[in-house]
């Protein structure tokens, strides 16, 4: 029995295509962020002190926009008290400062416990709550807090004189001045902002979405909800009281009219401008607040309005907010290159 093979025709012969798993896009913009910011701090932040005031102010709203992405962005629950969370923060480095033996360097975990520990507990409390009525209750909350910072709690929190004298944090024998602050706060700032990111695309990032998308759904996959959302409101609470700690150690004294609850509502719309499909929008977001507020001394105009007014234009005109655009750019201009590859 004779058996004959065949060579195989090598110029018909098809080439399984590549396998094309899904590619990491969280490096590029990190890394498009960490020159932005080396650049902003050497090139601009140092050149004026008037520069390392805004640039604190660009830090504590990053921090409290990427606070309030995790649980309103990434799970899909309100929570309008980040007035409160930011002054945990704050507090937390006035009190132990003036008042303890503490380190002050311990004032930041403490504060985040804090911060996490209200968010916690207003999430128990609030469980069954929805929509409306959710956003009502937080918001409440929020006012609450800011009352008994401002008056109730006054021989805790110095009342509406605020408490002053403290000192600069000194961590193995450098001393943190303005500069080193300004610093520290956007390497936190980016920090969070890509630990959000590779989050959000993580398997427990994943879970966070499904949940926003589809409570059921989730529940039917074997997702525990209850406690994802517990966590993520906790997450969102402790980065927001980074915010606070930030701006206590850099102006050295702290108000309670700084927390009141008008500044969640402009934290608020902070990832809607710059784009709620990554924590990066919510970076955005913060740079265009402090842009539009100093040139509205520019065009004489309330820095309010102004900001209100390009506000509503990127939200009628861009509804994926100004990131949105790039990415629309970046796609186009790929599509472009792919069909010359071809010819």
């Amino acid at each position: 029995m004779t058996i004959t093979v065949t060579p195989a025709r090598t110029d018909r012969m098809e080439v399984p295509p590549r396998s094309r798993g899904r590619r990491d896009t969280t490096l590029l913009p990190a890394v498009f962020f960490l020159v932005a910011f080396v650049a902003l701090y050497f090139g601009w932040a140092l050149a004026e002190s008037y520069h390392l005031d805004i640039a604190m102010t660009f830090t504590m709203f990053s921090l409290l926009a990427l606070g309030m992405y995790t649980p309103l962005f990434l799970g899909g629950q309100i929570d309008l008290a980040y007035n409160a969370y930011l002054a945990a923060g704050a507090y937390a480095v006035a009190i132990i400062a003036n008042r303890t033996d503490i380190p002050l360097v311990l004032a930041i975990p403490i504060g985040a416990a804090v911060a996490a520990t209200m968010a916690l507990v207003l999430g128990l409390v609030t469980s069954h709550l929805t929509g409306f009525h959710l956003a009502l209750v937080t918001l409440l909350a929020g006012t609450a807090a800011y009352r008994w910072i401002s008056s109730t709690g006054a021989g805790l929190t110095g009342g509406a004189s605020g408490i002053g004298g403290i000192p600069r944090l000194d961590l193995l024998g450098i001393e943190f001045g303005r500069e080193q602050l300004v610093a520290a706060g956007l390497i936190a700032v980016w920090l969070v902002a890509f630990a959000l990111s590779r989050f959000r695309r993580s398997l427990p990032g994943l879970a966070v979405r499904l949940n926003r998308a589809s409570t059921p759904a989730a529940e039917v996959s074997g997702i525990p909800t209850t406690s994802i959302r517990l966590v993520s409101l906790a997450m969102g609470a402790a980065i927001g009281s980074l915010g606070g700690v930030f701006v206590a150690l850099m102006n050295q004294f702290i108000l309670a009219d700084s927390y009141a609850p008008e500044i969640v509502f402009l934290a608020l719309f902070l990832p809607l401008l710059g784009g709620i499909s990554t924590p990066w929008g919510a970076v955005i977001g913060a740079g265009l607040l402090c842009f539009l507020n100093e040139a509205s001394a520019f065009i004489e105009g309330p820095g309010p309005l102004v900001f209100g007014g390009a506000s509503l234009a990127i939200l009628i005109l861009l509804p994926g907010g100004l990131i949105g655009v790039v990415a629309l750019g970046w796609s186009a201009a790929r599509s472009r290159m792919r069909k010359e590859d071809k010819l």
